[in-house]
């Protein structure tokens, strides 16, 4: 699970047992590429004032499960599209699109090995 900090996903298990865990996770899986799909959205309308809630929302969310580069990289991008500068935050989709697949991935698979 190297798209996930392990001392996060233990203290989050700590806090709020398995069922907190599923509940996090679950919500990520549900959520998060339906952000992505906003987010795309947004970059197809010029709408940076878009890109940037969903980087934001993206970001955040990852930061809680610690998905930490995945929230890093979000971070960037959000400051792009604060610049308005959404040529450059388009070139970088292919490499939020990466690590978020590998963020999903590893969820699905703490799911399944609980």
């Amino acid at each position: 699970m190297d798209g996930l900090n392990p001392e996060t996903v233990r203290q989050i298990r700590e806090l709020g047992g398995e069922e907190l865990l599923g509940q996090l996770f679950g919500a990520f899986l549900k959520h998060g590429p339906a952000r992505l799909q906003a987010l795309r959205e947004s970059l197809a309308g010029k709408d940076a004032r878009g890109a940037e809630h969903w980087l934001h929302s993206l970001r955040s969310s990852a930061a809680v499960l610690g998905a930490n580069a995945l929230s890093e990289l979000a971070a960037e991008l959000e400051a792009l599209a604060r610049e308005d500068r959404l040529e450059d935050l388009g070139r970088r989709m292919g490499d939020l699109e990466g690590r978020l697949q590998k963020v999903l991935a590893d969820l699905e698979k703490a799911l399944a090995d609980r």
